[in-house]
């Protein structure tokens, strides 16, 4: 795979095709910050390496997420289907426990940086961002009335990119909220073995969140989470 391209979530859930269409619309910023050669421009080296490794943390990070929530989902079925087994309790508390686990330690804060380079990315016109992709200049269409193509005009590209900013607003919102249900879920399952808490009430917890999470759902998150702190008074 080149560097300049991300590697697609293969999963068919709404988390995971949100996720690719994020990494889609991160293309340009890509392609500006793969490294191409060894030799450095210094003037934007430090720039252009930060950036593509953050592009490259925001990635993986997406990756893990869907990873960890499908695992969370399996394991606390497994647990009420096998009379609460202990050993996928284990199993749940130490998905969260090892160092350098970037779903564990991810805070919301920590994917601002991700959400700003998203704002910033729709900022750039369309035809820019297809000129950075494709190295060249891109014709534009759009279906007419009668289903044929016909070249965007002038206020069809405008149009365009002020819909890419509104829609980039509503995705950082989106992400924000990820981040802060799965930092909910990792702070209930440190709450395992505590004795102020019934396990099964957290395992219950885990897997809604972890539903409602790869659904996108997050009215029944939001409820979910509510619920949580109002019985725990957390």
């Amino acid at each position: 795979m080149k560097l300049e391209y991300f590697d697609k979530i293969d999963d068919v859930s709404p988390l995971s095709v949100f996720f690719n269409k994020t990494m889609d619309k991160l293309a340009a910023l890509r392609k500006l910050c793969a490294p191409v050669s060894f030799l450095r421009n210094e003037e934007i080296a430090d720039f252009q390496d930060k950036a593509f490794c953050n592009l490259c943390r925001y990635e993986y990070w997406m990756h893990q997420v869907v990873g960890r929530l499908y695992r969370w989902k399996i394991d606390t079925e497994e647990y009420f289907s096998e009379d609460f087994d202990s050993s996928v309790l284990q199993r749940i508390k130490d998905s969260v426990l090892g160092e350098g686990d970037i779903v564990a330690e991810t805070l919301p804060y920590d994917i601002w940086s991700l959400c700003k380079d998203i704002l910033s990315q729709a900022r750039i016109g369309v035809l820019d961002s297809l000129r950075v992709v494709y190295g060249c200049d891109v014709k534009t269409y759009r279906m007419s009335e009668e289903g044929t193509p016909i070249p965007m005009t002038r206020e069809d590209i405008e149009l365009i990119d002020v819909e890419r900013q509104v829609e980039a607003e509503d995705d950082t919102k989106r992400l924000m909220a990820i981040a802060g249900g799965i930092t909910a879920v990792v702070q209930t399952i440190h709450s395992l073995g505590d004795k102020d808490f019934k396990e099964e009430d957290i395992m219950i917890m885990i897997h809604r969140m972890a539903e409602s999470l790869l659904m996108m759902d997050f009215k029944r998150a939001e409820t979910v989470l509510k619920d949580w702190r109002e019985t725990h008074a957390v």
